[in-house]
């Protein structure tokens, strides 16, 4: 029975080592037949992957969800068969829209048991399809957005360059138009990131390297970065948040985007470009403030006796969301963008609706950073409109897989696979092994023959090994299966002849 047990082992090792090597070429040629001809299955399931129709069960649970009131109708809005969209109740009740535009009211006709209000569910794949062609809310109707069955967040139709659009909203003052569910999946766990006070800081641009390395090493509330050595200056602070301002122009001819900054008397123009490969290289979050002035933060911006008090208390407490909002101009709607870029990388770009003189104003957006980290942080002058504000940072669902790598370099998964295709390869080295014996021993080389002639064939098995490997993994699977399955007729004939 153990050896039985070792070879079922053995078959399920070599199962998940076949299924973790997906990116092999030796699996990349067994399977290339099976991809080629399964390609135009998968593209055309990929079309509609997004948009599954559920079942009346499962979109009822998706309306149970919602948050329930006496005077509130609970609804999904779902996918339909023949590209349509249904309406369907807690209890699975169910009616199909001719188009979107009669949602108020089949709402009216269909579920008028509870008239006052309706609180509509809809799924987060489901929204990316819905977002262009809902055009209006519903009147006495407020969307939801349910992500994983669990969070929900409220949804709501703002124009958009003279166009409806449905947004996600984050806050009262905060609307997301994400590109894809994966930067809306990466955007919200961004900004539900807890920021502790290490996590942060103020950085300025500073043509003196000395001084950009004297405040990396300082308990010195402003990073100096020294502009012609990004790569050394960011190195400083890995998975930490940078806070630069500026004025950020752009050249349509060359399509290069530039932060312009004032270091020392001079304007100095950085690269955007360079500086977000830079800070992805280093894993380094930034927080780009387009400001109305090239004017950085100087050694007087804080005001530092009662720094140390004020802002580790706040920052206790403090999120990517907490930081956003404390720079964003009062009385504005920021209304953000977000995308993935290549990689592990997440940019947000967040422009403000709001009056032009509150845009400008000495109560601006690090006015409000300066009552949300303690009165009198911020020194009064200083305090300047803010244009937009663009978050290039590392995804954090990648940022914890790396800092709990075992090997920094190497993922965890990684390693499982390796690990696993030592184990299975090893096992596999010792049916062929006998094999490679086998085909020297057609040649007169056998357990008598000299040491130099041993030493030959097992430098030579390492290509051989590799170059059999499937194949004999094929044949350990299929002889173990077949043992497998006779194993009570040759217990039975073993207890027969005995």
């Amino acid at each position: 029975m153990r050896q039985i047990a070792r070879h079922i082992l053995v078959a399920c090792l070599a199962f998940i080592a076949i299924q973790s090597s997906g990116n092999h070429s030796v699996q990349a040629g067994i399977l290339s037949s099976i991809i080629r001809g399964g390609e135009h299955v998968a593209s055309g399931a990929a079309k509609k992957i997004d948009h599954l129709i559920p079942s009346l069960e499962e979109a009822g649970r998706l309306a149970r969800h919602l948050p329930g009131a006496d005077d509130a109708a609970r609804v999904a809005l779902v996918p339909a068969e023949g590209g349509s969209w249904r309406l369907v109740g807690v209890e699975g009740e169910a009616h199909t829209l001719s188009k979107l535009d009669d949602l108020a009211g089949s709402l009216e006709a269909h579920f008028d048991d509870v008239p006052k209000r309706a609180a509509i569910a809809v799924r987060e794949e489901d929204f990316f399809k819905l977002r262009e062609d809902l055009t209006s809310r519903p009147n006495g109707a407020d969307l939801h957005l349910v992500r994983n069955r669990a969070q929900i967040l409220p949804l709501v139709v703002k124009s958009d360059g003279g166009k409806p659009r449905l947004m996600v909203v984050l806050g009262p003052k905060m609307l997301l138009d994400p590109s894809s569910v994966r930067a809306l999946d990466a955007n919200i766990d961004l900004m539900r990131r807890g920021l502790n006070r290490s996590d942060l800081k103020m950085a300025r641009f500073d043509s003196q390297s000395a001084s950009a390395q004297a405040s990396a090493q300082a308990a010195d509330p402003i990073a100096s970065l020294a502009p012609d050595a990004l790569d050394i200056s960011l190195s400083r602070y890995k998975n930490k948040t940078l806070v630069l301002t500026g004025k950020i122009e752009a050249e349509a001819a060359s399509n290069q985007r530039w932060l312009v900054v004032q270091d020392g008397k001079e304007a100095r123009r950085i690269s955007l470009d360079a500086l977000e490969k830079s800070a992805d290289v280093q894993r380094v979050n930034l927080m780009i403030v387009q400001s109305s002035t090239p004017r950085q933060p100087g050694t007087g911006w804080f005001n530092k006796s009662g720094f140390e008090k004020r802002f580790a208390d706040a920052q206790s407490a403090m999120t990517q969301r907490d930081l956003f909002e404390a720079l964003t101009p009062p009385d504005a709607m920021a209304v953000i963008r977000s995308s993935r870029e290549g990689g592990h990388r997440v940019v947000l770009s967040a422009n403000f609706d709001t009056p032009r003189s509150a845009a400008t104003s000495e109560s601006g957006g690090f006015a409000k950073l300066a009552r949300a980290t303690g009165e009198g942080l911020l020194e009064v002058p200083f305090r300047i409109g803010v244009h937009s504000i663009r978050i290039n940072a590392e995804e954090p669902r990648h940022t914890d897989e790396v800092n709990g790598r075992w090997i920094p370099w190497v993922s965890n998964g990684d390693l499982i696979a390796i690990a696993i295709v030592l184990v299975v390869s090893l096992i596999v080295s010792l049916v062929t092994w006998h094999w490679w014996a086998g085909i020297w021993g057609l040649f007169g080389v056998g357990p008598d023959s000299g040491a130099v002639v041993k030493s030959i064939r097992g430098l030579t098995f390492l290509p051989f090994a590799v170059l059999v490997l499937v194949p004999g993994l094929v044949w350990l699977i299929m002889r173990d299966w077949i043992m497998l399955v006779t194993w009570p007729f040759r217990k039975l004939y073993h207890s027969i002849r005995s």
